[in-house]
């Protein structure tokens, strides 16, 4: 039991810098988004829970992102038709 909690603490301590928690929560929140998640869930910095609660965080986020710009686009077509007809 101990082997493997020292085996985890040097994997954590060991990783790459990609896998920083700040270099993650920057690429999920500001840059990539819903593409940074395999980057979220091959950290070790991460436990298996806040990796659960960003990743539905992240992808609800991202449907009303999608939601956000459908609205917008049908917005936009009722103005285009409104102006040409």
């Amino acid at each position: 039991m101990h082997e493997k909690k020292a085996e985890n603490t040097t994997r954590k301590d060991n990783a790459k810098w990609y896998y920083s928690r700040a270099f993650v929560l920057v690429m999920l929140f500001f840059v990539l988004g819903i593409f940074a998640l395999p980057l979220l869930w091959y950290s070790p910095r991460f436990s298996r829970f806040s990796k659960a609660v960003l990743t539905i965080v992240i992808v609800f986020l991202t449907l009303g992102a999608v939601w956000a710009i459908r609205a917008e686009v049908m917005l936009i077509q009722e103005l285009i038709q409104q102006w040409n007809g």
